[in-house]
């Protein structure tokens, strides 16, 4: 599935109950259910591949920034849940906070916060009713991965991609579902 507008990426990835995980959006209904800024399953945090012990540094990092989900344009998301959903990226000590501020359509406003560092390890996202971590870590120059865990167990994989001018972050998120992977697609224009 395809809509326009964490997954994430970067895991988040990542609106409760009723949407999906880090920046994407899905209309199924998941008790961890969070707007997704990224995605991937990987194995226990700190294991997965290029996890490293210390985080790479994050000054001057692209994705650094407010970003606004694009809405998704697919009949998959009909209507959508949100009025508006706000993403802000920005340094913290030697790591980063990523703030989740998602307006729903009659008004509702969930507010998550995640800080931590591009370590692979898990730090928790405020904001929720349930135990969710993010383990984020640096792929390249331009993305990073954000592994979901709901309750220690995987859940989500969030890969988030910023475009080489700067203007645009996608973010490709995979979904553990029941016996099979649930993928989606969402598109943050910078702010």
């Amino acid at each position: 599935m395809t809509s326009s507008g964490s997954s994430l990426l970067l895991a988040i990835a990542l609106a409760v109950a009723g949407q999906s995980l880090v920046l994407g959006s899905s209309s199924l209904v998941r008790p961890w259910s969070v707007v997704r800024p990224w995605s991937f399953i990987l194995g226990p945090a700190g294991q997965g591949p290029g996890t490293t012990d210390h985080a790479p540094s994050t000054k001057d990092q692209p994705w650094f920034g407010t970003w606004q989900q694009v809405p998704p344009e697919t009949k998959w998301f009909n209507p959508w849940s949100y009025q508006k959903v706000t993403l802000r990226i920005e340094p913290q000590d030697d790591g980063l906070r990523v703030v989740y501020d998602m307006v729903r359509r009659r008004g509702g406003i969930t507010h998550m916060e995640w800080s931590g560092r591009l370590d692979g390890r898990d730090y928790p996202v405020q904001g929720v009713d349930y135990v969710l971590t993010n383990a984020y870590r640096q792929v390249s120059d331009r993305s990073y991965q954000i592994d979901v865990r709901v309750d220690g167990r995987a859940a989500a994989v969030a890969t988030a991609v910023v475009s080489a001018d700067g203007s645009r972050m996608t973010v490709d998120t995979v979904e553990a579902g029941r016996g099979k992977a649930i993928k989606t697609t969402a598109v943050y224009l910078r702010k």
